[in-house]
């Protein structure tokens, strides 16, 4: 590989980034992962709706800040955002639905009180290369995502609105996004692709999504900056 095609970090693991950029590349990983999807799927499940399912999503996410700042601060130190897991999705679906959202919590303390005690004695890391090597990891990887794809088409056709909208910006957004991937790669020094190209096609699609009337900011104005969960 020549010098001219060796990849270039746009930043290091410890680089200091300005705030500004750190607030902006922050926000960005927040609208783009997938964080509340799996609470929304469960939501679903037990019977969750308006001022429940906003505090459901809420507690989500203040959990899983929790956990990021624990495990990129304090323990393993990696720098990824901790989100809930897909694997007990469906298990947890099944106990909410039928036996109530306090047992669906319950169910989860014996498993995390395990979890904690083998990861406190470094058996976990061990035990999972030892019983699952990583072709196995991807099978179940993909068998989850195959679980959830009914899940998924289900909700494109079912969410409230304009599905000619909704399907539009959806492809505007994989369009931008894919020509600021391609673009990325034929202008090196383009820093602002490097770092910022899926809030870009984030704020394309949704400016579409605006419109075609497949948005609603009504409740924006009317919100606090900061509010208690």
């Amino acid at each position: 590989m020549s010098k001219e095609e060796t990849p270039q970090l746009v930043a290091g693991i410890d680089d200091k980034i300005p705030v500004g950029k750190s607030i902006v590349l922050g926000l960005q990983h927040v609208l783009s992962m997938d964080l509340y999807i799996m609470p929304l799927i469960l939501s679903g499940a037990i019977g969750l709706a308006g001022g429940d399912l906003s505090y459901f999503l809420q507690m989500s996410f203040f959990a899983c800040g929790i956990a990021t700042l624990l495990q990129s601060g304090l323990f393993m130190r990696y720098p990824i955002v901790q989100g809930p897991s897909y694997v007990p999705l469906a298990a947890l679906c099944m106990i909410g639905a039928t036996m109530g959202i306090p047992t669906m919590i319950g169910s989860l303390i014996p498993g995390a009180i395990i979890i904690i005690l083998l990861g406190m004695s470094k058996l976990f890391s061990k035990f999972i290369s030892r019983a699952i090597p990583p072709f196995i990891g991807g099978i179940i990887i993909l068998i989850v995502g195959l679980t959830l794809v009914p899940t998924a088409v289900t909700g494109v056709f079912s969410t409230k609105g304009n599905l000619t909208a909704n399907a539009l910006s959806g492809c505007v957004t994989f369009i931008v996004l894919l020509v600021c991937m391609v673009l990325q790669y034929k202008l090196r020094n383009s820093g602002i692709l490097h770092m910022f190209s899926v809030i870009i096609a984030l704020l394309v699609g949704t400016l579409v999504a605006v419109s075609m009337g497949a948005a609603d900011f009504s409740s924006v104005p009317g919100a606090a900056w900061f509010s208690l969960i």
